[in-house]
């Protein structure tokens, strides 16, 4: 077999690929004569419009080209060769993530004679691609309504695609029955997730800084990793050669909005909304006067946008009023209950709301993105972006000045190098980093509870501890809580450090029909996190009576139903180091069918704190301290931390607390047909049968070994209840906060009374395996005319493995009669771990199922009206999921979406529902 090398460049818009989340598309196809017979060695070129940076490659002896890492924009497409005309097709429109198919057909001639073709080629079925997903362009993305201009919201619009369940930690959105934190970001090419929950970093106001955005659903390359759902690929915008920019401001009123039905329903008046959006973009060559000219050599990009926010709310409480304030004879309670504001309808019923004011949620932020790009040579290119975002926000609590404040910043920087060794021979290096930090302090952070409530020791002195310091919470049955929310304050910085690096040989070992790809990604994740919540401490009272010590066996005193504290450092730093490598192969059998075959080897490290501040949870064993052999043991004589003890167990447990698996590969295989020669609609190389499969694996999320740190010996949180561990009828301020107390409610075992444990634990199991998934497509594209398509196909993926959280240290019980139910006496209740209470520990046993038939269909019109360009489409999708873990499920059984925008004399608009 001879040896046919494609040759090519790669230009400086291709500097912005990413190896192992590639923010680029491609440009394939055949060069024919007039019979459609192939031309080899046809001379092929393709110019960026924008940089006039040209790739070069020459066809191989089947006639068949290709350009694999193209920057998204439209490009000339240009074939000559000898004895025919040459031939420019413009406008080819190269989005990410998409495989262009371009056949381009010679006319016989002299090649000084150009045949031109204008007026623009977009892609509307991809013959190559074994995927399914979406690519949204630079119109759709600018031009589309996005209430709170989240350019990520747009990947809503994919089929298949259904926002993540109330309540989910990462947000954002679940593809193709995939949880919400399967689902991987980039933003050229730079992992853009928040490791600590694995949801996208969403505080970065890039919308009018983005390029394209593309969701890939199902069975995605060998090349993409990390997590085992959706690949989101966002590409910010490059400058140009010609100097362009914009300044926007966009504004949410309530005089500008309708008023909401329920509103309406009740004659109410609508809430107050202040938001502004505003910025500028601007973008061009590089240029110093009588010094450098960056045309077609250097360009650069810049992004400003800032939000100020204001939307006050009403707050609706139930105080004390005066005459109940005026029985209070506790000292405390009468300093506590005066910090409840005052009630604003004095006529209000009993246990009526009776209070009525204004809280404000504000939030203040600005968001700077640089970018530059730069060609040393043709064959050398470089590209460094910078984003940084930095606010502060303040939401209200159920009452005046209880609410948090919240300093965030976020930043992240990408340099990607590219470098051409040979015409088939292509490396990308990219070094990443990305840090994101949060602070949410109570809004009466500064407050010294201890000098508020004297007789209470073991509150925190606000005069040498002001991070802690604040009003602890107080709860009283019938009236509305006093204090901010007891999971304050809290705070994290992750710091990520990426390296990429990727490899592409066309025609390895010479074997002309195959391209390979290989490479690796390694990363260091970092965390440093506290999480003081009860470190100001709560207290619960029965009623107002116990709480102003005016009951009959009060005596003058508050009487507690239940209290809490935390004690010790929380703060504790974590780190791991994932590793991943990859190769695939893109095989041309013949014209109409590919192949892709592939593996990818996934090393999720384990995280392990820096000092060893960690306790997990081993069964069989109880808690153990991490990186030692040291059981944490209790001494029921003991009380408060006098009562930890320690005995060896026969082994030393890891510094992580869990194993680590080191067997994750993961196969990915698929097809794409689309035949040159059949019957009707099989005949004329415009439909499309694909099918694709691949097993992934989810990396975790780093909150789960972190919480390690919140456990005993490093930090204590005592709960103090009336009737376990003080008298049944109550207790007072002296003891609340006091730690000095037993940590096992009862040693004995008893009929109906079980020995049990007061101290809870946050565990990670120790031989957990990797959550990995599988996902899978087949399905149909047809290209109805030069502009339209439509796509059926069916997806489907199951969940093997996945995250759920257990309680260990569930109890038993002994039935010893069975006419009485449950624990009922004699029936007997027995805890495995009788010296702890409830162990909530992260298990991989859940599965989960999905199956779904999607229909989408894609329109472009050229004139006056350009209805759906290239982008989601109209879409519906009718799909079916199921879990084995409750706190996951969720169902949309069908879901559409319809998009379209404009363009009229030049001018473009958009609109979409």
């Amino acid at each position: 077999m001879g040896r046919t090398i494609v040759q090519w460049a790669v230009c400086l818009s291709a500097c912005a690929v990413a190896f192992a989340q590639s923010p680029v598309g491609s440009i394939r196809g055949y060069v024919k004569d007039p019979s459609g017979a192939s031309i080899p060695n046809v001379t092929v070129e393709a110019k960026s419009e924008a940089t006039n940076v040209i790739q070069k490659g020459t066809t191989d002896a089947t006639g068949y080209f290709q350009f694999l890492r193209v920057a998204p924009g439209a490009y000339e497409v240009t074939a000559q060769a000898q004895g025919f005309r040459k031939l420019a097709v413009h406008d080819v429109q190269v989005l990410v993530d998409q495989i262009i198919s371009l056949d381009l057909k010679l006319e016989v001639g002299q090649v000084a004679e150009v045949l031109e073709i204008t007026g623009g080629v977009a892609s509307t079925i991809e013959p190559e691609k074994i995927s399914t997903g979406n690519a949204m362009d630079q119109q759709l993305v600018q031009n589309l309504p996005m209430a709170n201009r989240r350019f990520n919201d747009l990947a809503i619009l994919t089929p298949g695609v259904t926002f993540a369940p109330s309540g989910t930690q990462a947000g954002g959105f679940a593809a193709a029955g995939a949880r919400a934190q399967s689902t991987n970001w980039t933003i050229d090419g730079t992992n853009a997730l928040d490791p600590q929950v694995n949801g996208p970093l969403n505080s970065f106001r890039i919308a009018e800084a983005v390029q394209e955005l593309s969701v890939t659903t199902t069975a995605p390359s060998a090349e993409f990793g990390r997590q085992n759902g959706a690949q989101v690929n966002v590409v910010t915008k490059s400058g140009t050669n010609q100097l362009h920019g914009t300044a926007f401001w966009f504004v949410r009123n309530d005089k500008l909005q309708a008023t909401d039905f329920f509103i309406n329903k009740l004659n109410g008046r609508k809430p107050i909304l202040r938001r502004n959006q505003y910025g500028v973009t601007a973008g061009g060559p590089l240029m110093i006067p009588k010094l450098y000219d960056g045309r077609n050599r250097t360009f650069w990009f810049y992004s400003w946008e800032g939000l100020k926010l204001r939307n006050p709310q009403v707050l609706t409480a139930i105080v004390p009023t005066a005459a109940e304030r005026a029985t209070v004879r506790d000292p405390a309670a009468r300093a506590l209950v005066n910090l409840w504001p005052l009630p604003t309808d004095t006529n209000a019923a009993a246990g009526a709301q009776n209070f009525a004011g204004a809280g404000n949620n504000a939030q203040d932020d600005n968001t700077h993105l640089m970018r530059f790009d730069h060609a040393f040579s043709d064959k050398n290119r470089l590209m460094g972006r910078y984003i940084w975002f930095g606010g502060t926000t303040t939401n209200v609590g159920l009452l005046p000045n209880y609410g948090n404040r919240n300093t965030p910043g976020s930043q992240t920087l990408t340099v990607t190098d590219t470098h051409m060794w040979s015409p088939s021979f292509l490396t990308e290096v990219r070094a990443g980093y990305s840090r994101n930090k949060t602070r949410f302090l109570p809004e009466d952070n500064g407050v010294n509870a201890a000098a508020i409530l004297p007789g209470a020791p073991g509150l925190v002195d606000g005069t040498q501890n002001l991070l802690n310091s604040g009003l602890p919470g107080i709860v009283m049955t019938g009236y509305t809580s006093l204090g901010a929310a007891t999971n304050l304050p809290q705070g994290r910085i992750t710091n990520t450090y990426e390296l990429f690096l990727n490899n592409t040989k066309i025609a390895p070992f010479g074997f002309s029909r195959h391209t390979l790809k290989f490479g690796y990604n390694g990363r260091r994740d970092e965390t440093i996190r506290f999480l003081n919540g009860n470190a100001r401490g709560s207290a619960t009272f029965e009623s107002f009576e116990k709480f102003a010590g005016l009951c009959s066996t009060c005596g003058g005193r508050s009487l507690l139903q239940q209290s809490t504290i935390r004690t010790g450092d929380t703060m504790a730093h974590w780190y791991r180091y994932p590793h991943s490598l990859y190769v695939q192969d893109d095989i041309r059998l013949t014209q109409s069918l590919t192949l892709n075959v592939g593996l990818r080897w996934e090393y999720f490290s384990a995280a392990i704190e820096k000092n060893n501040r960690g306790t997990n949870f081993v069964e069989g064993y109880g808690p153990m301290l991490v990186g030692t052999n040291q059981i944490l043991d209790l001494d029921p004589t003991k009380r408060g931390r006098e009562a930890f003890r320690f005995r060896q167990a026969p082994f030393t447990l890891s510094r992580s607390g869990t194993d680590t698996n080191k067997n994750n590969f993961g196969p990915v295989f698929g097809f794409a047909y689309s035949p040159k020669d059949g019957p009707w609609l099989l005949g004329d190389g415009k439909t499309v049968i694909r099918g694709g499969f691949r097993l992934g694996y989810d990396d975790i999320f780093n909150n789960l070994p972190v919480n390690q740190s919140l456990n005993g010996p490093w930090t204590l949180t005592t709960t103090q209840t009336a009737g376990t561990t003080q008298p049944a009828v109550g207790y007072g301020w002296d003891l609340a906060f006091n730690q000095d107390v037993p940590l096992v409610a009862r040693t004995t075992q008893g009929p109906g009374a079980p020995a049990v444990g007061l101290l809870t634990f946050n565990a990670y199991d120790p031989d957990a395996p990797t959550s990995y998934g599988y996902s899978w497509n087949l399905g149909v594209q047809r290209q109805i005319s030069n502009g339209s398509m439509i796509d059926i196909s069916y997806i489907g993926s199951g969940g093997r493995k996945l995250g759920v959280f257990l309680d260990p240290n569930q109890p038993n019980v002994i039935v010893n009669n069975p006419s009485f139910r449950g624990v009922q006496r004699p029936n007997e209740q027995v805890f495995p771990y009788p010296l702890w209470s409830s162990v909530f520990m992260g298990s991989f046993q859940a599965t989960s199922s999905y199956h779904g038939l999607v229909v989408a269909g894609r329109m472009r019109f050229r004139g006056s009206l350009n209805m759906q360009p290239p982008g989601p489409g109209a879409t519906r999708s009718t799909t079916r999921r199921a879990s084995s873990a409750p706190t996951t499920i969720w169902a949309r059984p069908t879901s559409s979406a319809w998009t379209w925008t404009a363009a009229t004399a030049g001018t473009t608009s958009g609109t979409g529902s």
